[in-house]
């Protein structure tokens, strides 16, 4: 038995060194920084693209109106919302309505108090910012005279539901609340 220690010891002293790896700090940042801060950049350098083509004369920058401000706020706010809203379309707890709006659908799969206010404030605040969007394009947008606004709200309405993942509720045009399910076009 010593034999064989004394041999390990001699062949791991031999063979095996221990060193001190070279650690270098740099600004990079992590992959995972990367991806959890890429999109937020993203949503800047889209600003700053539109920012840069509204120059005035003589290189001076013109500001957005306030209107426009807000819509683009509206836009971020979406998007930093947009993997909680899917997860909860995905779990059956919210879906879109026949209006163009999401709407709590099973709100007995929340477990506390505490998570139906959040899911509730969450919702809320989506429907303002799509409300934004919705106003504002509808301002811009050359729409046809005969257009009723029911028939550009329904229009609005079959957009998001388009957009939604099968599998999510969404609500017909009687109301109910039913399963998307994969259209094939």
């Amino acid at each position: 038995m010593k034999k064989i220690m004394i041999l390990a010891l001699a062949v791991l002293g031999s063979s095996c060194t221990i060193s001190i790896p070279d650690i270098q700090l740099t600004g990079e940042k992590t992959a995972l920084q990367k991806q959890v801060l890429g999109e937020y950049e993203e949503l800047e350098s889209d600003d700053w693209v539109i920012a840069s083509a509204r120059l005035g004369t003589e290189g001076q920058s013109m500001t957005f109106s306030g209107q426009k401000q807000t819509v683009l706020e509206a836009i971020k706010n979406q998007k930093f919302r947009q993997d909680e809203v899917v997860e909860l379309k995905r779990d059956k707890v919210i879906g879109e309505n026949n209006e163009g709006f999401l709407e709590i659908v099973n709100s007995q799969k929340l477990d506390t108090p505490e998570e139906q206010a959040r899911v509730e404030q969450l919702v809320k605040d989506e429907n303002a910012d799509r409300k934004i969007i919705y106003e504002r394009a509808l301002a811009v947008m050359d729409i046809p005279v005969e257009w009723s606004r029911s028939k550009i709200d329904s229009m609005f309405a079959a957009e998001k539901r388009n957009q939604t993942e099968s599998g999510t509720l969404v609500q017909n045009a009687q109301g109910e609340w039913i399963e998307k399910i994969e259209s094939k076009e």
